[in-house]
């Protein structure tokens, strides 16, 4: 029965590496997601008794320890919508890889060898490194999950993301209870099970009939349902925003912003993504923070105003965010954009 439904599952992995690698969306989601579909298959093939006897059993050794960090990177592609496939990361994983081979290796060649004492402190620093990356990957689907203006993406940080999460915890701690005895047969059967229902999901509710419910493609822009919106709630929203100017309100949040209007905070959402394009409420709320700090950065009058003064002025409680969120929309710092126009 394990055995049926861990190929079952497999078979559904690689139709999900298919329809990624035929997607052809940018390449920093594109090859995160296709890296956990493959490392998640080749965790199922790692424990099956067959293959230990063979070479290929190594290789697929590889994918079950990069499993966790890749886990942590197609998190962050997906939520993070500046996320970008930096060098480091590919030698990070690399490392995480070649790290947790060596401690197999000393585990399976050197186990009597080696005292007690250090061999546990040997099993706790491997299960730490996997455990670490888990974690990362649910904060990744945590931070900025209130500011997220895609429905299917906010629906999909509260159900795929954590549930495997926690499959994957467990899974970890399992290991660290059991260590050298063998998994009883319930768990192992409910872990496959887990593993099987939530790779169908995936693979039938989302890739196949939203094939682009998370990514953007690098060739077109990405396809926007067409949603009924209440003209009144685009009047109230711009009334608040260009006359009001609520936007300076410190800390303000899309449910604040909902309650304000006396809208419910779902059709907020749809309103600013699908009628104003923007991906992320903090990136709306920046575009009309930046403006009015370049328009104060521009204004000889307030030339003794301080960077840190305009980034308080606009809504910002510290100048980090401000300098970061400047510098992506305008190109430049704000002391290069002030001494430009004062030049």
């Amino acid at each position: 029965m394990i055995d049926i439904i861990r190929f079952m599952t497999i078979g559904c992995l690689v139709v999900i590496i298919y329809q990624l690698l035929n997607f052809g969306g940018k390449r920093s989601q594109l090859l995160p997601a296709t890296a956990f579909a493959c490392c998640s298959a080749g965790y199922l093939i790692v424990d099956w008794d067959p293959i230990h006897a063979s070479l290929l059993y190594y290789f697929f050794l590889i994918a079950a320890f990069g499993l966790p960090y890749v886990f942590w990177l197609f998190s962050r592609s997906i939520f993070d919508d500046g996320f970008r496939l930096r060098p480091w990361m590919i030698w990070l994983g690399g490392m995480v890889v070649v790290l947790q081979f060596f401690f197999f290796f000393l585990n399976n060649s050197f186990h009597s060898e080696i005292p007690q004492p250090v061999f546990k402190v040997i099993r706790i620093l491997q299960y730490a490194i996997s455990l670490t990356f888990v974690i990362l990957g649910i904060s990744a689907a945590l931070v900025g999950r209130e500011a997220d203006l895609i429905n299917s993406r906010f629906k999909f940080r509260n159900s795929f993301i954590l549930l495997t999460a926690i499959l994957i915890s467990l899974t970890l701690l399992a290991e660290i209870v059991f260590q050298d005895e063998e998994v009883p047969i319930w768990l192992e059967l409910i872990q496959k099970l887990t593993f099987a229902g939530l790779t169908f999901y995936f693979a039938f509710r989302r890739l196949e009939i939203k094939p682009n419910f998370f990514m953007e493609s690098e060739t077109s822009p990405p396809v926007i349902q067409s949603v009924s919106i209440d003209g009144a709630l685009l009047e109230r929203l711009n009334d608040q925003m260009e006359v009001q100017k609520i936007w300076k309100t410190d800390g303000l949040t899309i449910r604040q912003l909902a309650e304000e209007l006396e809208v419910k905070e779902y059709r907020l959402r749809q309103a600013i993504n699908q009628h104003l394009g923007f991906r992320n409420f903090n990136d709306y709320l920046h575009s009309y923070r930046i403006e009015e700090s370049c328009s104060m950065l521009s204004d000889p009058q307030k030339k003794d105003l301080t960077i840190l003064e305009i980034a308080y002025e606009v809504g910002y409680k510290s100048i980090a965010p401000f300098n970061k969120a400047f510098k992506e929309i305008t190109g430049v710092t704000p002391t290069e954009w002030r001494r430009s126009k004062n030049a």
